[in-house]
C-alpha cells in the first residue's frame, strides 16, 4: 500500500529541490535537528523555514486551503492530473482562464465540462489548443511540456475577476505565516546571515504575473525574514521571490 505523502511533506520536498537549483551551496535538512528551527540551512549562512499556508484563527481554529478550504485552483488541479492515457510522448500542461468567478453550484459543471474535454483530448491524442471555450465565461489553452510525466499537468489557473480574490488570501495568509515563525526566528537571531520564509498551498500554484504584482505591492508586513519564497507546488523551479522588508526599492524577482 502507498504511502500518502503529507502536504507539509511534500512542501518541503519542493523547497529542497528549488534551493538545490540556485546553486548557492550545499543544503542541509534540519540542521539545528528533527523539529526545531530552521527545516534547511544553505551553505551555513541561510536558514529556511518551511510551513503550510493557513488561514488566520477564526473562532479558534486553524484552516488551510489544502484541507478545510475548498479552492478552486486545487479542483481544477485534481481534475486535469486524474485524466488517463497509456500512451502519450510529452506532458501537457492545462491553462485555465475565467472570466468571472463562479459560485460553488457554477463550479461543478465546469469541472465535469473541462474532464470530458481532457478526455477527448487523450483519446484523439490533441496534442495543444488554444483559446478552447470550454463553457460561458472559462477558456482552455494546451501546451506540450518538455516532459514525460503524466498526460497533463496543470499550468495556470486565472481570471479577469479571480486576481482580487486569489490576493486577498494569499496576504491574509503570508503575513499570518510570518507573524507565526517571527517568534522562532528571534529565538536563533544571530546563528545565521539570512532568514527566509517559504510557503506553499493551492493558492501559491501556478500564481499569475498580475496577481503576482498586485502581491509584491500589497505585503507590508516588517520582520527579520529577508525573503519570502512562494512554492508552487506543480514546478518547484517557477517558486517566487519577495525580498523583505518591502521598500520603495524592493522588486520581485
Amino acid at each position: 500500500m502507498t504511502e500518502i505523502e503529507r502536504p507539509q511533506d511534500k512542501l518541503e520536498r519542493h523547497t529542497k529541490s528549488y534551493l538545490e537549483s540556485l546553486k548557492l551551496g550545499e543544503v542541509i535538512e534540519q540542521p539545528q535537528g528533527v523539529g526545531k528551527f530552521p527545516d534547511f540551512s544553505v551553505n551555513g549562512r541561510i536558514a529556511v523555514e518551511v510551513t503550510l499556508l493557513v488561514a488566520p484563527p477564526s473562532d479558534g481554529a486553524h484552516n488551510s486551503p489544502d484541507t478545510d478550504l475548498p479552492s478552486l485552483t486545487q479542483s481544477v488541479k485534481n481534475v486535469i492530473e486524474g485524466v488517463k492515457m497509456v500512451h502519450y510522448e510529452r506532458t501537457r500542461y492545462v491553462d485555465v482562464h475565467f472570466f468571472s468567478m463562479p459560485d460553488q453550484r457554477g463550479k461543478k459543471p465546469i469541472l465535469n465540462a473541462l474532464k470530458t474535454f481532457l478526455n477527448r483530448c487523450a483519446d484523439e491524442g490533441i496534442r495543444e489548443v488554444r483559446n478552447h471555450e470550454l463553457c460561458k465565461d472559462v477558456e482552455v489553452d494546451i501546451f506540450v511540456g518538455g516532459k514525460r510525466c503524466r498526460p497533463f499537468l496543470q499550468g495556470g489557473v486565472t481570471g479577469d475577476h479571480m486576481a482580487g480574490w486569489l490576493v486577498e488570501d494569499l496576504l491574509s495568509q503570508c503575513q499570518h505565516a510570518v507573524l507565526r515563525k517571527e517568534k522562532k526566528l528571534e529565538k536563533f537571531a544571530g546563528h545565521y546571515q539570512e532568514y527566509w520564509l517559504a510557503v506553499g498551498s493551492a493558492f501559491s500554484v501556478g500564481l499569475p504575473k498580475a496577481a503576482f504584482s498586485q502581491f509584491v505591492g500589497s505585503f507590508d508586513v516588517r520582520t527579520n525574514f529577508s525573503k519570502l519564497i512562494l512554492i508552487d507546488g506543480n514546478r518547484p523551479e517557477n517558486a517566487k521571490e519577495v525580498v523583505l522588508p518591502l521598500d520603495n526599492g524592493n522588486t520581485p524577482s
